[in-house]
Formats: structure tokens, C-alpha cells, sequence
């Protein structure tokens, strides 16, 4: 039996009209090799998230802020599935 574990930044700045970046770990455990399929939600009106498959098992994660995006501070859950598998992280969203 194996799975795996997501892994990130603990928090993301990002300005009203800008972009930030971000890296998702994704760490194998037991016999696990599948691929893992990322969404993150729920995001703040006025931000979008693009996720750039990166070089193994890091994913790149591109959010930008329209000008009039919502500011605050909010808790985003990054779910991972791969088959039956599932599996979360939260991290922090500060829009400014």
C-alpha cells in the first residue's frame, strides 16, 4: 500500500493587479507512482490559479489578482487525487 503526501508554502502574498508563485510538493510513500491531479479552492473573487506541471513531482502554481481583486486573508485547500486516492493541504491567501 502507498499514497502520498502535498506539501507547499504555509502562505502566498499577492498584490490587487499582480501575479505570485508557488510550489506544491507532491511526496510518494510505499509503492505509490501514479500521476496526482491538482485543484485548489475556494479562491477569492478576482484571483485565478494556473497550474504549470513542473519537473517531477513539483507543480508550479501562477495566481494572479485582477486590479479590483477581493483583499483579505484567505484559507485555500490544494486537493490532490490520483484514483482512489485524496489527499489535502491548506495554506493561506493574502490578497493586499
Amino acid at each position: 500500500i502507498g499514497g502520498f503526501i502535498l506539501s507547499g508554502p504555509a502562505s502566498v502574498s499577492l498584490k490587487q493587479g499582480s501575479t505570485a508563485k508557488a510550489t506544491i510538493k507532491i511526496t510518494d510513500f510505499g509503492v505509490f507512482s501514479g500521476e496526482v491531479n491538482l485543484a485548489l479552492s475556494p479562491l477569492p473573487n478576482g484571483v485565478s490559479a494556473t497550474i504549470n506541471p513542473g519537473t517531477g513531482k513539483k507543480q508550479k502554481v501562477t495566481f494572479k489578482a485582477t486590479p479590483g481583486a477581493a483583499t483579505g486573508s484567505y484559507s485555500v485547500t490544494v486537493t490532490g487525487t490520483s484514483g482512489s486516492i485524496t489527499e489535502t493541504f491548506t495554506f493561506n491567501l493574502v490578497v493586499s
